[in-house]
C-alpha cells in the first residue's frame, strides 16, 4: 500500500505544481510545451495507480515465486514508463523548439 500512496501523493503533488504555474502565466486558449509535458506527467501517474492496484489485488493471496514474478514485472514496467515518458518530453521539446 505504499506504492499507491506514493503515486497518489505524487499526482496531488503534480496537480498542485501545475496550477502554481497556470497562475502565473496568462490565460492562453491553448496549450503550452509544459502543459503537454504535464499531461504526459498525469498519464504515467494514473497508469502506474492503476497497476500498483492491478499487482496489489494479485499478489494478496499470491505464492512467493507469483510475487517475485510480479517484482521482476514492475521493474520492467517501470523503466518502460520512464522511457516513454523522456522520450515523449524530448520529443515534444524539439518539435516545440523547431516547428514554433
Amino acid at each position: 500500500m505504499f506504492l499507491a500512496a506514493l503515486a497518489a501523493s505524487a499526482l496531488v503533488t503534480t496537480v498542485f505544481l501545475q496550477l502554481a504555474y497556470l497562475n502565473t502565466l496568462p490565460d492562453i486558449g491553448y496549450l503550452v510545451l509544459m502543459d503537454k509535458i504535464y499531461l504526459v506527467t498525469y498519464f504515467c501517474i494514473l497508469f502506474t495507480l492503476v497497476r500498483v492496484a492491478l499487482v496489489f489485488v494479485r499478489t494478496r493471496l499470491a505464492t512467493e515465486t507469483s510475487v517475485a514474478q510480479h517484482h521482476r514485472a514492475d521493474k520492467k514496467v517501470a523503466l518502460a514508463l520512464l522511457t516513454l515518458f523522456v522520450a515523449i518530453s524530448v520529443s515534444l521539446a524539439l518539435y516545440a523548439q523547431y516547428y514554433n
